[in-house]
């Protein structure tokens, strides 16, 4: 019996001991094949409240105290800083993007084969590079640019907004925790100990069932973003009409009248998520593999450099991509 899954209520409807054994059933198959991955990246914001600041500014426009709220930034944009913050924005990205989500927030789903592939191996790779080169590279400058920062701030500086390096290096951290998925299959008064009951069980798996729900949405919301945007990007005409324009450079250039650009990562994305659906269909929805085998019959042959060069194709595979965008299932997006 597959996991019944309720997009409005992600509940299962389970009475008893029995029903909730037959529900567990499929549940070993997401334990043995995907484990838990939770990536957390942390570094100082440089960022101070100043209340004389907050409070000069409320009496300066007749503000009512408290409703002021001053945020110096003490390094500027200190480039080693902006490369820090840069860099975790992306891995994080990165991260979401090879895993599927499992709690609210915190692990996430990774496939243990993708584990064994490389993925681990990149993301610790990753972490190296955060530890040992962008790290450094901040240290090697938070003093200068805290001498630089008494004349940017001018009055507002204060030098207990700058503490002592070690203190500040204590607040860069990346850490990786990788955990195997618990399996609640069985009987629950033994999967949860002697004071458990059923009531506490048929939680537990609605909680499980919830999990496996917000992934598989996750899977469609990728899929949906990824034809939405394919198919606004296909939506034109070449007419042939060329026109003259000027760049923010000053220097003129041409371009075709009403044609959109695109990279090719409007195509590969789409790939990317035939391999989502393929590997990652938690429920073995029957839905989400005929989406599949049609995505993959739309892209068939089909390249970046085809859809700007084929009108025919491009077309084709708009009509095609929409026609598969209708028949996604409805979800809160």
């Amino acid at each position: 019996m597959n996991i019944q899954l309720d997009t409005h209520t992600n509940l299962v409807d389970a009475t008893n001991v029995e029903e909730l054994n037959d529900i567990t059933a499929s549940l070993p198959s997401i334990a043995s094949s995907f484990m838990l991955v939770n990536v957390t990246i942390g570094y100082p914001s440089m960022e101070a409240r100043d209340r004389d600041v907050s409070k000069a500014t409320e009496a300066a426009f007749g503000a009512e105290t408290g409703t002021v709220k001053s945020i110096k930034s003490l390094l500027g944009k200190l480039p080693e800083l902006e490369a820090i913050k840069s860099f975790a924005a992306v891995t994080r990205q990165w991260h979401a993007h090879q895993t599927l989500p499992w709690h609210d927030r915190g692990p996430r789903l990774a496939l243990t084969s993708k584990i064994v592939s490389g993925y681990l191996d990149e993301l610790t790779a990753k972490q190296t590079y955060f530890q040992d080169k962008l790290v450094p590279a901040f240290a090697a400058k938070y003093e200068w640019a805290g001498i630089k920062a008494q004349a940017s701030l001018g009055d507002m500086y204060k030098p207990e907004d700058f503490p002592a390096l070690s203190s500040i290096l204590r607040k860069f951290y990346f850490n990786i925790d990788v955990e195997v998925i618990k399996d609640i299959s069985g009987d629950p008064r033994t999967a949860l100990g002697a004071q458990a009951n059923e009531i506490l069980y048929k939680q537990c798996i609605n909680t499980a069932n919830a999990r496996v729900s917000s992934a598989m949405n996750d899977i469609w919301q990728r899929a949906f973003k990824s034809l939405s945007s394919m198919s606004d990007k296909l939506d034109y005409t070449d007419t042939g009409e060329v026109e003259t324009y000027i760049t923010k450079n000053g220097a003129t250039r041409t371009r075709k009248v009403g044609v959109k650009t695109f990279h090719d990562t409007l195509v590969t994305h789409v790939h990317d998520v035939i391999g989502i659906m393929n590997t990652c269909n938690l429920t073995n929805d029957p839905h989400m593999q005929l989406m599949q085998r049609r995505l993959e019959n739309t892209l068939r042959g089909v390249t970046p450099d085809v859809l700007r060069d084929d009108k025919f194709v491009r077309a084709e595979t708009k009509r095609s991509v929409d026609e598969i965008i209708a028949a996604l299932p409805s979800l809160d997006f």
